[in-house]
């Protein structure tokens, strides 16, 4: 069988035959599934470059508490502020460590892993759905 799809004059007229129905189909769920694919990617790198981000402000922040910088600096204001936001839902889990005259904020190592298992699920999630 034949389909037509044409000008109503009769000049440039498509036919089809239905034999090719299912390859044409075939084909555009093929470029379809490339779309998705690089969409997929590309929000895996976007979340994978955040978390990097992530992960290195609160280790910053780690480091500065263990060392007991100076928070009336301003750099150091700075990072408290904004990674308060980030380490807040974490608080009170573990009690905080003093060692050998060092401060180990518990509270922020919680957060890294914390944030570390949510990346991990959403990264299962995307592959779940990026699979043919």
């Amino acid at each position: 069988m034949l389909f037509g799809i044409g000008h109503p004059t009769g000049t440039a007229t498509l036919i089809i035959s239905t034999r090719a129905v299912p390859f044409i189909l075939k084909v555009v769920y093929l470029n379809n599934m490339r779309i998705l694919t690089k969409i997929g990617s590309f929000i895996s790198s976007v979340v994978s470059k955040l978390f990097s981000l992530l992960e290195f402000f609160l280790f910053l922040r780690l480091l500065l508490k263990f060392f007991w910088a100076n928070p009336n600096t301003l750099v150091v204001k700075i990072i408290y502020k904004y990674s308060e936001i980030l380490v807040s839902p974490f608080n009170s889990i573990f009690p905080n460590i003093y060692w050998r005259n060092y401060f180990v904020e518990t509270s922020t190592i919680a957060a890294m892993i914390g944030y570390g298992i949510v990346v991990f699920v959403l990264f299962r999630l995307l592959r779940l759905f990026s699979q043919d």
